[in-house]
């Protein structure tokens, strides 16, 4: 189901809202979560009442929902694309893809999707015979071609927009049309200052809160607006001690000073 990144995170994107102030968090480190909103209310709303019916089961965190759906125990799952090889791969069955839902009576929406997924790291500290492999690896990996192939394998994003159109004119998406529909959620319309990205300091572990909480309304224990409170009120707590430890509490008084001296 993945809640805090589809369901929150996603949502957010997708109705053009923020997740978070100060931009999402790039425009600062003091800022402060705000997902907690009357959209979000409604939409946790939703599914707890759906769970309450038997329409919604919650699997877990990550993709036990996948591995349900490919055994047949659920007919609809939400599932990053790159779940689609494994998918096709693991199910007995044909199935359909579809875009993210959206409430119509949101002026904007739908907006578009947040991309997310797996990332490759290059780290410091080893020598420059090491990294001039590591820029040709990284040249050859994000060749048109290349990005196509593991595209068209994987359901993986292209990161490129001509390895997007190769794949285009090639004629696969008339073949495979489910693999086209996140790459055009992703390019529905320019990025806003709501839309373009999530930074946030210990971000993993807000994540982990959002999802600890959701937990309780899914299980029939917190209502849903209690939950995102909660789980605002615990992540902002954690922003505030990341701004600490990496100066950013210290900034506005530094800004004051310049400004006095001039």
């Amino acid at each position: 189901m993945w809640p805090s990144w589809v369901q929150i995170e996603n949502m957010a994107s997708w109705h053009n809202q923020d997740f978070a102030s100060r931009e999402n968090g790039l425009g600062g480190l003091d800022a402060k979560l705000q997902f907690n909103t009357h959209l979000m209310v409604r939409h946790v709303s939703m599914l707890s009442s759906w769970a309450r019916a038997g329409y919604f089961t919650y699997s877990g965190r990550r993709n036990e929902g996948e591995r349900r759906f490919a055994k047949g125990e659920c007919a609809m799952v939400t599932a990053s694309s790159s779940s689609a090889a494994e998918l096709r791969r693991e199910a007995k069955f044909d199935f359909g893809v579809a875009q993210l839902p959206y409430y119509d009576d949101i002026r904007g929406a739908p907006h578009h999707s947040m991309i997310g997924g797996a990332g490759l790291w290059v780290l410091a500290g080893k020598k420059a015979p090491e990294y001039r492999g590591v820029a040709k690896f990284l040249a050859w990996l994000a060749r048109p071609e290349v990005q196509a192939e593991w595209h068209q394998a994987t359901g993986y994003v292209p990161v490129t927009r001509a390895a997007y159109e190769r794949t285009a004119q090639a004629g696969f998406y008339k073949q495979n049309p489910g693999q086209e529909i996140a790459i055009r959620q992703l390019l529905l319309n320019h990025p806003t200052r709501e839309s373009r990205g999530i930074r946030l300091g210990e971000f993993q572990q807000i994540r982990a809160i959002l999802e600890e909480e959701l937990e309780g309304v899914w299980d029939g224990k917190v209502a849903p607006k209690l939950a995102l409170d909660r789980a605002a009120e615990r992540g902002d707590l954690l922003l505030r001690q990341f701004q600490r430890e990496h100066g950013g509490a210290a900034a506005p008084a530094q800004a004051k000073a310049k400004a006095k001296k001039k």
